[in-house]
C-alpha cells in the first residue's frame, strides 16, 4: 500500500521562501511517512485540472497556500478530503475553512523591534505585493 500524501497547492509564483515552506512541509510528512505532491507557481491548476489531479491519485489531505486568494478553488472543490488554507484569514469561503492566518501584529512588532535595534536615523518597509496588514 503506497504512503498516504499530502497535495500542496501554492498560488503564487514559487519564491525562495515558497520553495522554503513546501521543503519545510515535506521535512515533517517524512517523519511521519507520508508524500508530499507539491503544485507551484504557474502550475498551480484551475478548479478543472485540480479535480483531475484527485481523480488520478488519493491524497489524504491538501494545503493550500492561499497568498493570491483563488477563490475558484473552495473546500468544496476538495470533496470530503481535509484542506487547510494557509496565509489565510477564516473569513473566506463563509468561515466554512480551516484557515492558518499569519499574526499580523506579531511580524509589525518584531520587524519594529529588529529595525530599531539599529538606531537608524530613518528606515522604511517596502512592500512588493498588495499592503498586508503589518505593513500599514
Amino acid at each position: 500500500m503506497p504512503a498516504p500524501a499530502i497535495l500542496f497547492l501554492n498560488l503564487r509564483d514559487p519564491s525562495v521562501i515558497r520553495q522554503a515552506h513546501l521543503a519545510g512541509v515535506r521535512r515533517f510528512a517524512r517523519t511521519r511517512g507520508w508524500d508530499v505532491v507539491g503544485v507551484l507557481g504557474r502550475d498551480c491548476p484551475d478548479p478543472a485540472s485540480v479535480r483531475r489531479l484527485l481523480f488520478r491519485r488519493r491524497f489524504a489531505g491538501c494545503i493550500v497556500d492561499w497568498t493570491g486568494a483563488r477563490p475558484d478553488l473552495p473546500p468544496s472543490l476538495f470533496g470530503a478530503m481535509p484542506v487547510v488554507y494557509v496565509n489565510a484569514w477564516p473569513g473566506i469561503f463563509g468561515g466554512h475553512a480551516a484557515c492558518v492566518a499569519p499574526d499580523e501584529d506579531d511580524i509589525a512588532r518584531a520587524a519594529f523591534r529588529e529595525l530599531s535595534a539599529l538606531r537608524p536615523a530613518a528606515y522604511a518597509a517596502v512592500v512588493i505585493h498588495g499592503a498586508p496588514q503589518w505593513a500599514r
